[in-house]
């Protein structure tokens, strides 16, 4: 395994342990959230976090086909890729899961949902995101790498928890952002191995290590101001 994709691996398994031990995190693969913290803090968090990742992507691959060379040319046309992979339902993004979730326990909007305030790490998180996308696009490939994997890894056994205990009226019709989710980034992580793969420069290496470390830290500051009390 390339030195690169090894250490995004490593990270993202102390990622996962982590959040194992996350006051919210572990009541969420227990299955036990209540419904205000599951909507309220998970899924507005959720919804929050994806909502801008095409738009991120497609604004990084602009940079890179400025930069000129050909394997920027190359992860410009991965990003591209993985921009429309990210739209789903005729340009809808992966938040139209976590909404779909939201109104099937709720009777919230769409307008209200994007209305409410996420966490402070959610917001520490975008930020970051749409500064890579503008100044350091390959970092990007970082800041997805771990939450993708933690995705792969966790987002299943959490849906099993929350239908099989049920602590939720109606959860079984409100899991499809944590069952999509785990689905769709089995292959997200297999493609991403590949193309970190071919990565050999010390500075691009630097600034993905970078971009993983602060999203797995934004992602673990949830809770800290409450959202998941």
């Amino acid at each position: 395994m390339p030195e690169l994709v090894d250490t995004l691996r490593t990270l993202s398994t102390a990622f996962c342990a982590r959040l194992e031990r996350h006051s919210g995190f572990a009541e969420l693969l227990r299955g036990g959230l209540s419904r205000e913290s599951y909507v309220n803090g998970f899924l507005v968090d959720s919804f929050h976090d994806v909502l801008g990742t095409p738009d991120c992507l497609r604004s990084a691959a602009r940079v890179l086909r400025h930069h000129g060379g050909a394997w920027a040319q190359e992860l410009a046309r991965a990003m591209d890729r993985k921009a429309q992979e990210e739209s789903i339902d005729a340009g809808r993004g992966h938040e139209y899961w976590a909404l779909a979730d939201i109104q099937a326990l709720t009777d919230l909007s769409e307008t209200e949902v994007r209305a409410r305030r996420p966490s402070a790490g959610a917001l520490a998180y975008n930020d970051f995101l749409h500064e890579s996308a503008r100044h350091f696009p390959i970092a990007i490939l970082g800041i997805a790498y771990p939450r993708e994997y933690m995705a792969m890894r966790l987002a299943p056994r959490a849906a099993t928890a929350l239908v099989g205990r049920a602590r939720i009226p109606a959860i079984e019709q409100a899991v499809q952002f944590l069952r999509g989710h785990g689905e769709a980034d089995v292959g997200h992580v297999s493609a991403a191995d590949r193309v970190l793969s071919a990565i050999t420069d010390p500075g691009d290496q630097a600034l993905i290590v970078m971009g993983a470390r602060v999203s797995i830290e934004t992602y673990l500051s949830k809770g800290v101001d409450g959202q998941w009390a």
